[in-house]
């Protein structure tokens, strides 16, 4: 898993799937989130995806996280009317969201730490997902 924190942009899947959303718009959310409801087994590559879809989502819902990248922000801005009008997107996002933090590949990568910065890690990242749900509702 190429991250280096916890946040939903803190991962090279996350930021490949900002160049996806930048190309094709609510396409990209909504593959994005296909891949996770539709899957027996949620990967890693495609919750991190997911997780950045959502929080698209999130942000034209008027509910943005702290740390958006400038680059998603903009492609928000260029895809926010399309976005908006695909208004089972919040509904279908909050449960992908609630798939990856109740069972998936990235969940068990973030908890299979043992140390005490390891676990610490872990509730960052499953503080940081629960957030994502929350502003989700």
């Amino acid at each position: 898993m190429g991250a280096w924190g916890s946040g939903s942009f803190e991962n090279d899947d996350a930021l490949d799937w900002i160049a996806d959303f930048e190309d094709h718009g609510v396409a990209a959310i909504q593959l994005a989130l296909v891949a996770v409801k539709g899957s027996d087994y949620i990967e890693a590559p495609h919750a991190s995806a997911a997780l950045a879809a959502a929080e698209a989502v999130a942000s034209v819902a008027g509910r943005p996280g702290a740390r958006i990248p400038d680059d998603l922000r903009a492609a928000i801005d260029d895809h926010k009317a399309a976005v908006a009008a695909a208004s089972k997107l919040q509904a279908e996002a909050r449960k992908v969201v609630e798939l990856v933090l109740a069972d998936s590949e990235l969940k068990e990568l973030w908890a299979e730490g043992e140390t005490p910065e390891a676990q610490e890690d872990f509730n960052k990242w499953q503080a940081t997902v629960s957030d994502l749900a929350t502003r989700l509702e």
